[in-house]
């Protein structure tokens, strides 16, 4: 709104009441409203009332008066102040607490506002009522003012009541902000991974075996399309045994905090992965989609490495405390979205390049060490090299034969783990200092009962490598 303009006559001399919400006194105080067209005409003081007076006539000279009894109000103040002042230095009893701000005189002046300054607030309870403001975000004094003809005279002295106040500092909020950011992502990347490590060395190998029966049972809930029914698992007699056989050639002679649990999934995905505990787990996918024994003793051996190192316990107390501050940030902190993500992070685990080269050395050392191919996990990764660009194009092109699927789907095991051209180089330095004839990681008819193990679809699968294998 444009600057009202007085033309004519001198404005009417200003004298009303209101009252005041003093920020310093945490209290409402009745008060007195002048404007002394004489001495300061662009300034509203406020003043204690005297509740006791009669009120006066004549405008003028009641201006005149309230004016002279708030000088002698703050001379009164002051001298009860230096009074109290030297009482204390003496020794004496303190009658007011050194904080507590001294009740006001009548007549004592509280404050002086700009008429310039003077902002109107719209949101209030009571609209007959006339709520005002210094201009400020920082500034808490009100005036509250119930008489209408006091509204309508003063808000004709200020020249923009309605104007909207200044925005606070963004400067300030975009440093709050920052720190904000800043402070949640120390917890995640520096706190939430120090405390996981430092957990994960005292937990006692009962609790980490609850910990990985936990959080099985989870990643079953999540996976299965039944939310009465988590997704089953795969087990036979003989394929059972195939597997424990295949478990017991790479642990042969290794020291175990615990005993190796072995699972299989009905689950099409290709994929497999280590939990706290000891539990190791594969995919109904990734059994049928491996070509050859020899790649499920590679990622055996590779998931032995994780466990031996307790990498799962890590990352499922990291992946936890992640998720559940980033579910306390967003609300849902015990929402079903927290337990698929959580599932999601642990079923495509994917450690630090460090982890990732001692998993890789360990399961060459304990391939060689069973004798053996260690040339099938050098193949397996040639083969992700290969066909990545493919695999990053269209899935329908994959689909011309079978083999193609499969040979795809067992390289999505590895998409998670990095640096794949150097885990290629080192894999091949390794083996080809090995040297030696090597042995099949199963038997033909344990192969079989290994593809089996999922029911009629691994069984048909089961039967085509099994005969590929002997052929071989």
């Amino acid at each position: 709104m444009g600057v009202r303009i007085h033309v004519g006559a001198a404005p009417e001399p200003f004298r009303g009441s209101a009252r005041y919400v003093d920020a310093a006194r945490a209290s409402v105080l009745p008060v007195d409203l002048v404007i002394d067209d004489t001495a300061a005409p662009d300034l509203l003081r406020i003043i204690a009332a005297d509740t006791g007076a009669p009120p006066a006539a004549g405008a003028a000279a009641e201006g005149e008066a309230l004016a002279e009894r708030a000088n002698e109000g703050a001379a009164a103040s002051e001298a009860r102040q230096e009074e109290q002042q030297d009482a204390r230095q003496e020794g004496g009893q303190e009658t007011v607490a050194p904080d507590a701000p001294l009740p006001p005189a009548p007549g004592n002046a509280l404050a002086e506002w700009p008429l310039a300054s003077i902002r109107r607030l719209r949101d209030q309870a009571d609209p007959s009522m006339l709520a005002l403001k210094p201009e400020g975000p920082d500034r808490l004094e009100r005036l509250y003012i119930d008489d209408a003809e006091t509204m309508r005279r003063l808000l004709v002295r200020c020249p923009a009541p309605e104007r909207a106040e200044r925005p606070a500092r963004r400067g300030r909020i975009l440093l709050w902000a920052i720190a904000a950011v800043a402070s949640v992502a120390l917890i995640l990347f520096v706190l939430v991974p120090s405390m996981a490590d430092r957990l994960a060395t005292l937990l006692p190998p009962e609790g980490e075996r609850a910990l990985g029966d936990a959080t099985l049972e989870q990643i079953r809930d999540a996976l299965s399309d039944d939310p009465l029914a988590p997704v089953a698992f795969c087990s036979t007699p003989e394929g059972d045994a195939a597997l424990r056989a295949l478990a017991e050639r790479l642990t042969d002679g290794l020291a175990l905090d615990q005993p190796l649990r072995l699972h299989v999934l009905d689950d099409p995905m290709v994929n497999a992965f280590a939990l706290p505990g000891g539990i190791v787990v594969f995919f109904r996918g990734m059994i049928d989609a491996a070509e050859d024994p020899g790649e499920i003793a590679a990622v055996m051996a590779h998931e032995l490495g994780h466990v031996i190192s307790r990498d799962p316990a890590r990352h499922a107390l990291r992946s936890a405390g992640s998720i559940g501050v980033l579910g306390l940030l967003l609300g849902d902190f015990a929402g079903g979205a927290v337990v698929l993500l959580l599932a999601e992070q642990l079923i495509s685990a994917t450690y630090s390049q460090e982890a990732e080269r001692a998993a890789d050395a360990f399961g060459l050392a304990r391939m060689e060490a069973a004798g053996l191919d260690t040339e099938q996990m050098a193949r397996m990764f040639e083969r992700l090299q290969a066909e990545e660009a493919e695999m990053a194009g269209s899935d329908g092109a994959e689909g011309a034969d079978g083999a193609g699927q499969r040979g795809a789907g067992i390289l999505r095991y590895f998409l998670s783990h990095p640096q794949t051209a150097e885990r290629i180089a080192s894999v091949r330095a390794a083996t080809a200092q090995s040297g030696g004839a090597a042995v099949p990681a199963l038997e033909p008819a344990q192969w079989q009962a290994l593809k089996s193990i999922c029911g009629p679809s691994g069984a048909e699968t089961g039967a085509v490598t099994g005969a590929d294998q002997e052929k071989g």
